[in-house]
């Protein structure tokens, strides 16, 4: 491993002197720019529909529970009708029953089980996207990548990104005003903080 890295610093820089120094710079702040634009794209994309996919679960576990429920009250209100004759539990059977009819094709036509498979399979994937492009950009920082690979891995980034939004489902504004606040107020990429639980201070860059 030690021997690729320096392999491929020493062909940065071979290639770095061939093209001008100022002019690979360029190409790198440009090509940095669009692969730090692909990240929060790809971003947004796997926290909406990872939040989207919860609200799915949520609802298809709602409705199941409704269902059981609503079917076992009519079963008994069946049972019920055969030794008593009751007109509220007739009443009362059968709007139960409507209840559990309506919750069973829920399930069948809206089927938010699949729902939320879908959702979570393209969450996913763009996360996956997303630390991808994270390394491709670490890289082009380091300078350990040329500008035509780094433009090549990037092109490879968004023809699978186009795959992966075939399974992206059209998500609630609820979803997308979770997915915003969560982002925003939330701690996903900062360790700041926990670092020096983790590691020891003699190891630490700060370690003042």
């Amino acid at each position: 491993m030690a021997c690729d890295n320096l392999f491929a610093a020493s062909v940065y820089s071979d290639g770095y002197q061939k093209m001008g120094g100022s002019l690979v710079d360029q190409i790198d702040e440009g090509m940095s720019k669009e692969v730090q634009e692909f990240i929060v794209n790809v971003g947004w994309t796997h926290k909406i529909q990872a939040i989207q996919a919860s609200k799915y679960q949520f609802w298809a576990g709602f409705i199941e529970g409704l269902q059981i429920i609503a079917s076992g009250i009519t079963a008994s209100g069946l049972i019920g009708m055969i030794f008593v004759e009751n007109r509220t539990i007739k009443i009362g059977t059968a709007f139960v029953a409507c209840i559990s009819f309506i919750a069973s094709n829920l399930l069948k036509t809206w089927n938010p089980r699949r729902l939320e498979k879908v959702s979570r399979q393209a969450a996913v994937e763009h996360w996956n996207l997303q630390h991808r492009a994270l390394h491709l950009l670490q890289m082009i920082n380091r300078k350990s990548i040329l500008p035509n690979e780094a433009e090549l891995a990037l092109k490879s980034l968004v023809a699978d990104r186009s795959a992966a939004n075939d399974h992206v489902v059209n998500a609630w504004q609820r979803s997308v005003s979770l997915a915003r606040n969560k982002l925003k107020a939330g701690r996903d990429n900062d360790y700041t903080d926990d670092i020096p639980y983790f590691i020891p201070k003699y190891l630490r860059r700060d370690n003042d």
